[in-house]
């Protein structure tokens, strides 16, 4: 075997050895993230209004992790709001309507909560 054969085979056993390391590190943080969702969908607060769809995200960032609830209407966002203790965000959505988000931590899980509703005039829309 030559030195550049050599040479070949140590440079890709190198690359197999910090892809999988980084394989490591995906896996774990999904795993992490995915109990965070279990653990909150388990302990789901009865008090806040349900949503009609529940989303996870991952990605291998941590901040870019999130899970999405979308609600029926903007009194189901703005109670979600209370409890993240967030903003709710207001964009136009389409002639008459506004999208409604509001994101936070609960329980050390980012959870955003958005909905579409009727604009009103206090969102610079017409209602």
């Amino acid at each position: 075997m030559t030195s550049r054969e050599t040479e070949m085979i140590a440079a890709l056993a190198e690359a197999k050895s910090q892809g999988l390391a980084r394989l490591g590190q995906l896996e774990a943080g999904l795993f992490r993230f995915a109990m965070g969702v279990r653990a909150f969908l388990d302990a789901f607060p009865e008090d806040l209004p349900a949503p009609s769809r529940i989303s996870p995200h991952f990605s291998d960032t941590a901040p870019s992790c999130f899970l999405h609830l979308v609600c029926q209407n903007r009194t189901a966002v703005e109670l979600w709001a209370a409890r993240l203790d967030a903003p709710v965000k207001t964009e136009p959505h389409n002639p008459g309507n506004v999208h409604l988000n509001t994101t936070g931590l609960l329980d050390g899980l980012r959870v955003s909560v958005s909905c579409i509703d009727v604009a009103d005039p206090a969102d610079g829309g017409v209602a």
